[in-house]
């Protein structure tokens, strides 16, 4: 949901509102996942702050490649993995996830990843 450009600093990195509002307009709980740390977690807290939405960081200690990440999201969050879906633009990331038996769908763009989202 956050722009990941190899090439976007800090400063330039931005909020996909499109995806943003459409996931806000859902009655489901919405945990935005991120390896971000220091600086960079509190620039996406920030773009977040419009929205309800959960942000969950181990700051990269343990990064969104290793089960090990998303064991302590549903342990953290109460859930189980069924309850859970993951929406995901790194193919490693969603691996490490479907590991622990969270289903995701690799993100292309708003138009597929939303659609995805509708057919839940």
């Amino acid at each position: 949901m956050i722009s990941s450009d190899k090439d976007a600093t800090l400063d330039s990195r931005t909020l996909n509102t499109e995806l943003a509002d459409y996931l806000a307009s859902r009655s489901d709980q919405i945990i935005v996942a991120t390896n971000a740390r220091g600086e960079n977690g509190k620039k996406i807290r920030d773009l977040l702050t419009d929205y309800s939405f959960e942000y969950h960081s181990m700051d990269n200690i343990v990064p969104k490649t290793d089960p090990e990440y998303w064991a302590h999201l549903l342990m953290y969050y109460g859930l189980q993995p069924q309850e859970c879906f993951y929406l995901d633009h790194s193919e490693d990331n969603l691996e490490a996830a479907a590991q622990i038996e969270i289903e995701g769908e690799l993100f292309v763009n708003n138009k597929q990843g939303i659609e995805v989202l509708k057919s839940l």
